[in-house]
């Protein structure tokens, strides 16, 4: 219709010669994402998430939501501004937001707003938090090796400084040599007393053997 588009009649390098191009703006029009934001657990088992648009009518919405951060489930709402989740687990975590759009009873926009903020109801089980993945990332493993190991030294440090036994059993004590000169004199006597019992004695018998050879 004429209110629903605008008409361009430029002229072309003076030439008489003129042509119309149509602009359908409503389908271009981007609203505002909802705001208001809210999300509770009613005593019908459900949990209902409402949000508030500036405009009241002649706008439609598309909610997402996803339990534990597994896929996106979306779902259109017509001329309403909220949303129901039968029988919810209070042992999940549930994460929801909205968008919306000029609805086709009043020229529907091509075009949706961004995503509102994310609201969170729930809790994460055990379970869940268990099978969550592990960082990756070489440097925060590196880190973590680290910290604990110099946790582990500075506890042994503290052990052997107040534990006499324990420093004994890992760290023994090396004897010093004794340097008493009284010592020393008994070394000696007894290196000579070893020399003399090595010593050869020209007075003892020589046992000869006697091969004979027989010649053929």
């Amino acid at each position: 219709s004429q209110g629903d588009s605008t008409h361009f009649r430029p002229n072309l390098s003076g030439e008489k010669n003129e042509r119309i191009q149509e602009h359908k703006l409503k389908t271009k029009v981007k609203l505002y994402p909802p705001t208001n934001l809210t999300v509770q657990y009613r005593p019908d088992s459900h949990l209902w998430f409402e949000w508030r648009q500036i405009f009241t009518h002649c706008v439609e919405s598309e909610v997402r939501y996803r339990v534990n951060d597994e896929d996106w489930e979306k779902s259109t709402v017509a001329s309403s501004q909220e949303y129901c989740i039968n029988l919810p687990s209070n042992s999940s975590l549930y994460e929801l937001q909205v968008r919306s759009r000029v609805s086709y009873s009043c020229g529907q926009s091509e075009e949706w707003s961004d995503w509102s903020q994310p609201v969170l109801w729930g809790n994460r089980s055990i379970t869940d938090l268990a099978r969550a993945p592990l960082p990756d990332s070489p440097m925060v493993w590196h880190v973590v090796l680290y910290c604990v190991g110099g946790a582990t030294l500075l506890l042994l440090l503290v052990m052997l400084l107040h534990n006499e036994r324990i420093r004994i059993i890992l760290i023994p004590v090396v004897p010093k040599p004794s340097l008493v000169p009284h010592d020393l004199q008994e070394w000696l006597d007894s290196s000579k007393g070893l020399k003399e019992v090595f010593k050869t004695n020209h007075l003892e018998r020589t046992c000869f053997y006697y091969m004979s050879t027989k010649t053929v």
